[in-house]
């Protein structure tokens, strides 16, 4: 019933799946990444004739792999970009963020599959979102089949926390008491009702562009939603901050005297952050580094070795 009434909810742990197409090994065959393997503590991920398996038997749909995937080939029914939006919308309002395995009490207690499911780039969001504050609730965690992941979780906020603290807004504050459901955030009957008649409204217009709205096309570039947060987040604030969100938030790219300015680096990224602007000897390798998802692919796709890449203090 509370999935009905807050759009953001689920009722259960969804199906983690893997979007074979989007893995960096398959986008380079050289590519040694493995960052998905190395924060799954199931075990219920592997590498077979170089292609990225997942065994859904045994995952445990933590989310820790997607949260570290440059390219989001690991995805969930989670919507993290309406999670951002309506931190967003909720001005001067205390959020409660938990894990679905909880009971939820509030209708407007926001459930996501596992806090795990947060990056660093997700979590600089929700801090600068016009929240008051924003409470994750870890009552049971310690003892849940995702225990590491919620370790993991906390040492990311932490970071977070550490290198971004300027521009921290909304207070985080974690909680492994029961108490945090039962207390201020349980919706009394007139806020139940004002909920009620918001997600209502919601339902209905979101149903209505669904199917009023056509798909748009894609091409072959794809921009992560990590990439999208700090597109935005460095969009919206002053000038002055833009330039200190640059240096925390953006990878850097270095090029050596021997880059030849040949296309092929251009060809392989997939968030199309590098471009080769003008031609003979004035060629010159343009970076974009608010659409660089940190892959490495052009590093390593480099036949002359020009390329060096640096990943942002925000990615740790």
């Amino acid at each position: 019933m509370l999935s009905f009434l807050n759009p953001l909810r689920i009722e259960s742990p969804p199906a983690v799946e893997l979007m074979q197409e989007r893995c960096l090994r398959r986008r380079l065959n050289t590519c040694n990444c493995q960052l998905c393997l190395d924060v799954c503590a199931s075990g219920a991920l592997s590498f077979v004739d170089r292609q990225l398996q997942l065994d859904l038997k045994k995952c445990t749909g933590c989310m820790a792999c997607g949260a570290v995937c440059p390219s989001e080939a690991l995805v969930t029914q989670c919507d993290l970009e309406e999670v951002l939006r309506t931190s967003q919308e909720s001005a001067g309002k205390r959020l409660v963020i938990s894990c679905i395995r909880k009971k939820q009490l509030s209708v407007e207690e926001i459930a996501v599959p596992c806090l795990a499911i947060f990056a660093e780039e997700s979590l600089l969001a929700l801090g600068m979102s016009k929240c008051s504050s924003i409470a994750f609730n870890l009552y049971g965690c310690s003892e849940c089949e995702n225990k590491e992941a919620a370790a993991r979780f906390l040492q990311t906020l932490r970071r977070v926390q550490g290198v971004a603290a300027e521009f921290l807004t909304a207070g985080f504050s974690v909680s492994e008491d029961m108490e945090l459901e039962r207390g201020e955030d349980t919706a009394d009957r007139r806020s139940f009702l004002a909920g009620l008649r918001s997600s209502l409204a919601t339902f209905a217009r979101d149903r209505l562009e669904f199917r009023a709205t056509p798909q748009p096309k894609t091409s072959g570039r794809r921009i992560p939603v990590k990439v999208k947060i700090i597109e935005k987040a460095i969009a919206s604030a002053d000038v002055e901050s833009q330039a200190h969100l640059l240096t925390l938030c953006t990878h850097q790219l270095s090029t050596s005297p021997s880059c030849t300015g040949c296309p092929l680096c251009t060809g392989i990224c997939p968030t199309g952050a590098l471009r080769i602007h003008g031609s003979g000897a004035e060629k010159k390798l343009l970076f974009i580094s608010t659409r660089c998802s940190g892959c490495g692919l052009c590093v390593s796709f480099c036949k002359v070795a020009a390329l060096s890449l640096s990943l942002s203090p925000l990615s740790g």
